[in-house]
Order: C-alpha cells, then sequence, then structure tokens
C-alpha cells in the first residue's frame, strides 16, 4: 500500500499512530524520556515530529486526531500544489518508457505450470501493466517462443513496478563489519515470477512477430486428450490438477497416483500423476473447461505401482491471537477446495485427535510462541496459555498413530525439539551478523521422486523468512530415517536481503520424518507465502494427501 504507489509513479506515505490500551496514560514531564528509540529527540520539534508532546494526560481520542492531522495535512499539500504532483508523476512515468524502449519481458507459453503464467498475466494487468499475447511465433533475443507467449513492453508508465516483479533484486548486508546490519521493513525480495514458479525472459532489442494487447483476464482453454474413458489422468505439474482432485473426490470417484513416470497419448507425465476412474467423458471435459486443465484419456491402466488418495481429514492449528501464516494457509486451501477445519488450543489439548484428523497442519510460529500463547491476564482464561505441555504430548501422541503432522517454517522447531527428532537446525542460535534472511528467496532441489515433491520442478525458488535449514543426524540401521525432499543448493541466494546464505548448502528446506505410524513433515519455507508461491504450493498439498 505505500511502496505499490513508488512503483506506479505516484506518492505513498505510510502513517502508522500505536496506541496499545484505549484507557488513557498519564505522563510526568520529570520521568519523560527526552530521546525516542530512534534517537530523536521527544522535546525538540523536527521536520516529522512538529509539536512536541512533553508529557502529562494522553488520551486514545488525541492518538486518533494525531493521525487524522497528518492525513488532512497530506490532503491540504496536494490539494494546495496538485499541479506539481501531477507534472511530476507525468515526467516520471514519461521517463520510464524512455528507459525501457529497449527492453522487453517474455513469458514463453512453455512452462513448467501454465496455469502459474495465467495467474502472473492476470497480476501484473491488475497492477495496470500492459500486456502482449503472441498471434504467430516470436523471435527476440535471438530465441523463439511459440504462439500465445505474452509480451511485457519496456516502454511503459510503470516500468518501475514491472522491474520490481520480474527481475531479481540480491541484496547483502554493505556496511562495514563493525556496523550493525539494516535489513529491510519487509520482504526484500519479492520476485513475483519466482515465488509462481514461471519462466520470464528479459530481452534487450526488438521482439519479432505478431501480438495484440491483452484486455481480458487470461485464463487457459483445458482440453480432454484422447478418446478412450476406461480412466483419466491428470497431471501433477499443474496446481489446477489438486482442485480437480478434491472435486472428484468429493463425489466418490477413485483416485490414485503413480509411483513413476507413465506413457499417455500427452507424452510422457511425471510421478505423481492423478489417476481417475470412473469418470465419465462429458465430466472429464467439464473439469477441463472449468479449470484451464488437459485431461488425459487412459485406455487401461498403467503398469507402474499406484498409490490410493484418501480424502484427507485436515485440521489447520490456528493459535488465538495474530497468526497471518494460519490465515494464508486456509486463504490457500479455500481456493484449492481442500475441506479442513480449524483447531485451537482447547482441541488439541483435549486429545483423540487421531479419531478426528488424518494430517493437522502447524503455522509459522516461534517454539515459545506455540507452546505458551497469550500470556494469562492479556485475555479471558479460554484464549490464554497457547498448546502447552499436554498440547504437545497429545500432538505426538497422534503422530504416533498414524497422523501426519505438517509443521510450516518455524513452527519445525516444536516437533523437533519436544518429539527429539532425529533432525537439527543448522542456523539456530546464530545472530544476525552471521545469518540473516528476513524475506528471501531462496533456490533448493528437489528429489521429484519422493511423494512430497511430486509434481515439483527439479530446482525451486522457496521464500525464507529466517526458515530453519535442517540437518538430519544418524539413526540405528534398523530405524526408518529422515527422508530429505528438498536440499539447498551451492549459491541458494536468488532475490532479496540475505547475509549467511553460504551457510545453507548441503542442508534441508523440506523432510519427513517418521515417528511411530505417522511422520511428520518439516517444511522450512513458507510454502504458501501470501498467497503467491504458487510454485510450492505443491509441496503442501502434497504433504496433506501423502496420508
Amino acid at each position: 500500500m505505500r511502496t505499490a504507489p513508488y512503483f506506479h509513479n505516484m506518492i505513498g506515505l505510510l502513517a502508522e499512530t500505536a496506541h496499545a490500551s484505549p484507557t488513557p496514560a498519564a505522563y510526568t514531564p520529570a520521568t519523560f524520556p527526552s530521546r525516542f528509540a530512534n534517537g530523536q529527540s521527544t522535546t525538540r520539534p523536527g521536520p516529522d515530529y512538529p509539536h512536541p508532546y512533553t508529557g502529562g494526560r494522553w488520551t486514545l481520542r488525541q492518538s486518533c486526531e494525531y493521525l487524522i492531522s497528518a492525513s488532512m495535512a497530506v490532503l491540504a499539500t496536494g490539494a494546495s500544489d496538485h499541479q506539481h504532483w501531477q507534472y511530476g508523476m507525468y515526467e516520471m512515468a514519461r521517463d520510464a518508457m524512455r528507459t525501457g524502449a529497449d527492453e522487453s519481458y517474455v513469458i514463453s507459453g512453455t512452462q513448467w505450470d501454465p496455469g502459474a503464467a495465467q495467474y502472473l498475466v492476470n497480476a501484473l494487468r491488475l497492477g495496470g501493466v500492459h500486456v502482449e499475447r503472441a498471434t504467430t511465433d516470436l523471435t527476440a533475443g535471438g530465441q523463439r517462443y511459440p504462439t500465445g507467449s505474452y509480451v511485457i513492453p519496456g516502454a511503459q508508465p510503470f516500468l518501475p513496478f514491472v522491474r520490481d516483479l520480474l527481475t531479481t533484486a540480491r541484496h547483502t548486508d554493505s556496511h562495514a563489519p563493525t556496523s550493525p546490519a539494516l535489513p529491510p521493513y519487509d520482504i526484500g525480495g519479492s520476485t513475483l515470477s519466482l515465488q509462481m514458479g514461471v519462466q520470464v525472459d528479459k530481452v534487450q532489442g526488438p521482439v519479432l512477430g505478431r501480438r495484440a494487447a491483452v484486455t481480458e483476464p487470461q485464463r487457459r482453454n483445458g482440453r480432454v486428450i484422447g478418446k478412450n474413458e476406461t480412466m483419466f489422468a491428470l497431471d501433477p505439474r499443474s496446481n489446477a490438477s489438486f482442485v480437480a482432485v478434491n472435486r472428484l473426490l468429493r463425489t466418490g470417484a477413485r483416485v490414485s497416483r503413480s509411483t513413476a513416470a507413465i506413457e499417455t497419448d500427452a507424452g510422457l507425465l511425471p510421478a505423481g500423476t492423478f489417476l481417475v476412474e470412473p469418470v465419465p467423458r462429458s465430466n472429464g471435459a467439464s473439469l477441463a473447461t472449468a479449470l484451464g486443465l488437459d485431461v488425459v484419456t487412459l485406455a487401461a491402466p498403467p503398469r507402474t505401482p499406484t498409490t490410493a488418495v484418501i480424502p484427507p481429514r485436515v485440521g489447520i492449528y490456528t493459535p488465538w491471537g495474530d497468526n497471518v501464516d494460519a490465515a494464508w494457509t486456509r486463504w490457500v486451501l479455500d481456493e484449492y477446495e481442500f475441506p479442513f477445519r480449524i483447531l485451537r488450543d482447547a482441541d488439541v489439548r483435549a486429545g483423540d485427535l487421531r479419531e478426528s484428523w488424518d494430517v493437522i497442519l502447524l503455522p509459522d510460529a516461534p517454539y515459545d510462541s506455540l507452546l505458551s500463547g497469550i500470556p494469562s491476564g492479556k485475555l479471558p482464561e479460554p484464549y490464554t496459555g497457547g498448546l502447552g505441555q499436554e498440547g504437545i504430548r497429545q500432538l505426538r501422541t497422534f503422530t504416533l498413530r498414524g497422523g501426519t503432522l505438517v509443521a510450516q517454517s518455524g513452527a519445525g522447531a516444536l516437533p523437533v525439539r519436544a518429539f527429539e527428532l532425529p533432525v537439527s537446525n543448522a542456523i539456530a542460535g546464530l545472530g544476525t551478523g552471521s545469518f540473516h534472511a528476513p524475506g528471501a528467496l531462496l533456490q533448493v532441489a528437489i528429489d521429484t521422486r519422493h511423494p512430497i515433491g511430486w509434481g515439483m520442478p527439479p530446482l525451486v525458488a522457496i521464500v525464507s523468512s529466517n526458515s530453519p535449514a535442517f540437518r538430519v543426524r544418524p539413526v540405528p540401521d534398523s530405524a526408518p530415517g529422515p527422508e530429505v525432499v528438498a536440499r539447498y543448493v551451492d549459491d541458494p541466494h536468488l532475490s532479496g536481503w540475505a547475509i549467511g546464505t553460504d551457510r545453507l548448502p548441503g542442508t534441508a528446506a523440506a523432510i519427513e520424518v517418521p515417528l511411530g505410524e505417522g511422520r511428520v513433515v518439516l517444511l522450512g519455507m513458507r510454502a504458501q507465502h501470501r498467497g503467491q508461491a504458487h510454485a510450492t504450493f505443491k509441496l503442501l498439498f502434497n504433504a496433506i494427501l501423502q496420508n
């Protein structure tokens, strides 16, 4: 809401007024601090603090009036000097078009997940970006691109916005070793194409071939491939396949997954391909049309071994208080039509979890926060106390009895510590001067033969917010050990602000750990980050369906 206007040649301001309690407070001038936490004087007027408060009684109304005054000052400035601001906006747009005259961004019509490319194009258009679609094959930057590819010309007013979303911004701390690191306020690498797993090529020079402006939301035209009706196959590389599977499971269709690649009329489909029966051809066509998905018919079941997909009973643990990650998990599962229910502290502590759930998801949160929750006295008792030791014991019992516990990012510390898993966090305890990635895109290699890696590309960008990097400890030969699904590559830093990433190569970003009759899945990332990380949704979806 603040920086998006910057990249659209507008003015963006962030104004916040903090007021911890509606109860009036009284500050005596004698004990009033002389400086704010940032070192600025509390008594001397300045450009951003023109009328200092020097003590006395302060109320919630005064805080609200303070913010209203700032807002009215902004509006008054805009009204009195609008010609200056508007001409400045024009100049910025003009300069952007001149700067980008020789560059373009091409989204090939051939993508790992074609549906993700549609999402990206639609997101760009919502941001006011001019996008064109090729009506013939294209040639650009010495490469050929098929009909249906997309072109984003650099010569457009919102070029800074295009660059922000489609190019990498690899930042490291450039200060002297004796100076403190200065990380960004929020995510420092929002390269949307990497988050979505869409290949975008920046090219210099002309783009040859016919194209037309995109004026409507893009939707892929799905189709039914083949003439058989015995069995349908759905490509696991497409996120839309998971929507189709959830719809089919609700109708009682039998769904399984291939454990190896299979040959079809549409070519080779990878391990994890969904196999569905019985589905009338008309239903397959409906899914193809509704979801922009290719549905491939098979004359007979493939010879490769398969594993059944059982409709999972999913619970999302949602702590009381503010946990944005739990909300994003709910939103993404809603979008992809996974049925789920919310689990609160009391539900977990009550026990008998395995009777009601197959999969329990833990959102990103520190260990102490999950354990202790909101302190007693801050809220009524039903909303305080967190999971407690009893809740953790019940989660362990749930797993031992055959459940799947999926812990995202920082939540992985709970099962690692409390369940005594043969896993450690390689960056635990490191100061921010040694390792700090407060929102960066890092590259990992995926074991696509593992069920949690089915449908994933061999290399993918993950969103890490100081997320754990796992090391596996040896286990006795007679015991099943952890299986690594995603491992950091030699130089993992793709985009964003990060230091100390040279500590990551060889460590794991995703692991499955057997425990009793069940399993713990540690996803050391925000696999569903803000509903944007389409490239890693499948890691979460596969973990849910592997029950």
